[in-house]
């Protein structure tokens, strides 16, 4: 029972979480966030505890992740998530998975949608805090036509692997498939990158 309170808590927690302060309903697409939230949950449930938690955006999901560190992965990747998005799912995924590592790859939908930096810090550091370590943060990329934009996201995100306990892995430039994600060759350069934290 406390499972599947905690599988519909994260469901409309994520809702909550994405449609505060809108001013109109989200559309089919932007209701995949909570769809795949629960999905995940559903997912956990059934996995085994150990391993890696990848929490991220669209990079993530698409990312074909399968194994870092020499542990296996669970893809916790949503499709146009930012921090905001993610806090409540990373704090169940991680109490339900008790994962070995905890890979955090967020910032770039709020740097393609200029989200206050505020926003961004606090939903960062919160989320952060309620998550085991060790953590490994993955920067926004560099990608030509926002890496300006991405400049302050990655400062917020340096500035929080400060902490012990938490590793940095630097802008990824990687061959994309539309300007943001990455072609099958830039899914492999963005997965060695990440791996290479390992060491």
């Amino acid at each position: 029972m406390k499972k599947l309170l905690l599988a519909g808590g994260i469901g409309i927690a994520m809702i909550g979480a994405f449609v505060a302060g809108r001013q109109t309903a989200p559309d089919e697409a932007e209701q995949y966030i909570p769809r795949r939230g629960w999905v995940l949950t559903e997912q956990a449930q059934r996995t085994p505890d150990g391993g890696v938690l990848m929490i991220g955006d669209s990079l993530t999901e698409r990312s074909g992740f399968a194994t870092l560190c020499g542990k296996p992965v669970f893809n916790a990747g949503v499709s146009m998530a930012k921090a905001q998005d993610m806090r409540w799912a990373a704090r169940t995924l991680a109490e339900d998975l008790k994962p070995d590592l905890t890979v955090v790859a967020l910032g770039t939908n709020e740097a393609l949608t200029e989200t206050p930096i505020a926003d961004f810090r606090r939903e960062m550091t919160e989320m952060l805090a309620e998550l085991p370590k060790p953590l490994t943060l993955v920067s926004v990329p560099k990608l030509p036509e926002h890496e300006k934009a991405a400049q302050p996201y990655n400062a917020v995100i340096a500035e929080l692997a400060q902490q012990p306990g938490v590793k940095l892995v630097e802008p990824i430039a990687y061959e994309t498939s539309d300007g943001v994600h990455q072609s099958p060759a830039g899914a492999q350069t963005w997965r060695a990158a990440i791996e290479a934290s390992c060491s």
